[in-house]
Formats: C-alpha cells, sequence, structure tokens
C-alpha cells in the first residue's frame, strides 16, 4: 500500500506483515491484504501510519502505530485498541516507537515524549518507565527496542542517545548511555554478535 515500509516480521504461520506510512499489509503466500483505519469501526487499526510490529510468545500479533497500540485477532480479522486515557493501566502515550515482546511474554512499547511501557501480557498490567527524551523529537521513525543474551533491553532511535534497562532489574530506572560525541548520537538499530559483542 505503500513505499515507505518501517518494519517487516513473518510470524510464527509464516505470513508476512509490512508495517508502512498507509496501512498494515500481510502477504499470504502470493497474496497482500491490506487494512486500514476506518474512523467509523473501532474494530479496526487505530491509525494508518504503522510504525512497529512484534509477535509475543503467546502468537499475538502486536501493531504500534502514531495513534496508539494494537493486537490483531486472528480468527476475526479484527483489532483490539490499547489507547492513554490517562489511567494507571494504560499505555502511557499514543505514538508508539517501537515494540519489543520478549521471552518473558512481557511487550515493551517505546512511546514518544521519554516513555518505554513494559506490559504484562498475561495479566494484562502497565509499567511504566521514563526516560530522557531525545533532543529533537519530532515525529521521527526509525526506533529500536533489542534484547541481548544478558536479557538486558537496549532502546535506541533517532536523535536518541542509547539506553540499557539491566535484565536483572528489569524496572529499574533506564541508563543512558554516554557518548563522547559531542553531537546529536543517531543510533537506530543494535545487533550482537556470537561473542556477545554489541
Amino acid at each position: 500500500s505503500s513505499n515507505t515500509v518501517l518494519d517487516i516480521i513473518q510470524d510464527k504461520y509464516g505470513v508476512m506483515w509490512f508495517a508502512t506510512i498507509d496501512g498494515l499489509n500481510r502477504l499470504d503466500g502470493s497474496q497482500f491484504t491490506i487494512f486500514r483505519n476506518n474512523t467509523d469501526d473501532v474494530s479496526t487499526v487505530s491509525s494508518n501510519t504503522i510504525t512497529c510490529l512484534a509477535e509475543d510468545i503467546y502468537g499475538n500479533l502486536w501493531i504500534g502505530t502514531t495513534n496508539g497500540l494494537n493486537r490483531y485477532i486472528r480468527n476475526t480479522g479484527k483489532f483490539i485498541r490499547y489507547l492513554n486515557n490517562d489511567s494507571r493501566n494504560c499505555i502511557k502515550g499514543n505514538n508508539i516507537r517501537a515494540l519489543l515482546a520478549d521471552k518473558e511474554g512481557r511487550l515493551w512499547v517505546e512511546i514518544k515524549g521519554g516513555f518505554c511501557d513494559v506490559i504484562d501480557i498475561k495479566q494484562a498490567k502497565f509499567i511504566h518507565l521514563s526516560h530522557s527524551s531525545g533532543n529533537f523529537e519530532g515525529d521521527y521513525f526509525y526506533h529500536q527496542i533489542f534484547e541481548d543474551s544478558k536479557d538486558n533491553i537496549w532502546i535506541c532511535g533517532r536523535n536518541l542517545h542509547p539506553l540499557m534497562i539491566e535484565g536483572s532489574h528489569p524496572f529499574k530506572t533506564i541508563q543512558n548511555i554516554s557518548s563522547s560525541i559531542d553531537k546529536y548520537l543517531e543510533t537506530t538499530c543494535f545487533v550482537e554478535t556470537k561473542d556477545h559483542r554489541l
């Protein structure tokens, strides 16, 4: 539906999913299906600007957008929306920048404004963490949440210094990773080598 693709994943069924700025695209074999927002139907995806995707250990597909978090219901083709409503047990904001489903059954949600939410998927409980926001936040894409082999969580993105959450204390205050660079750091992805170097 768009040449601007912000994220791609393949789910456990072998289906390819593409996050674009004009809807969520599913490729099942040779056929594309496009999911877009319908303002008159709350069971559709909450925005056409799809920023990130993740599949959790239970097989749920999560979709981040510029207007909320969504969970796809496979047997109906509908979506459940998770939006900020000023209560404690909801996401901290609606502009979702990155998602990570970890091996403990939690969903990490990086949110514009210097927030990272951790959702216990089974218990449907939200924990809100905060960190310094980007130097020039803007409406940038290309953020990432990465889990390393020691269960540390790393967050990076446009105009955002790398951040780390220790795996042994997953709800500890997020640490800024210092940089000798005197300019705004552009870190958009992490990769870990076989000898555990990041």
